[in-house]
């Protein structure tokens, strides 16, 4: 992405905008990443397995667009298969016991 982003209007290639929830989404398989922008600075990606839609299964906030867009890739197709298990376990994950989220978050 060399070139001006602005949200919304910019096209992401391979990520789909969706105007009514205003993010970015992307599939492979049984995941889904969406990325959407933090109120004030930043943005924030999260994964899913599609058709559950609770707590996210995977939440990592950055400033770097271009480092959310990589880690999307990497996740949809680390976790493509939709293992909960293997997702649950990442460190960025909310419902890893050990990870960021209780450990460093909640600090």
């Amino acid at each position: 992405m060399n070139q001006i982003f602005i949200w919304s209007i910019t096209e992401i290639p391979g990520w789909h905008y969706a105007e009514k929830w205003m993010y970015y989404q992307k599939t492979n398989g049984r995941v889904v990443c969406y990325i959407s922008q933090r109120l004030f600075d930043g943005y924030i990606l999260q994964l899913y397995k599609r058709g559950e839609m609770f707590i996210c299964d995977i939440e990592y906030r950055s400033h770097d667009l271009h480092e959310l867009l990589t880690l999307a890739d990497e996740w949809l197709e680390t976790y493509k298969d939709g293992n909960l298990e293997a997702i649950h376990s990442h460190y960025y994950s909310p419902h890893n016991p050990q990870g960021y989220w209780e450990i460093e978050y909640k600090k």
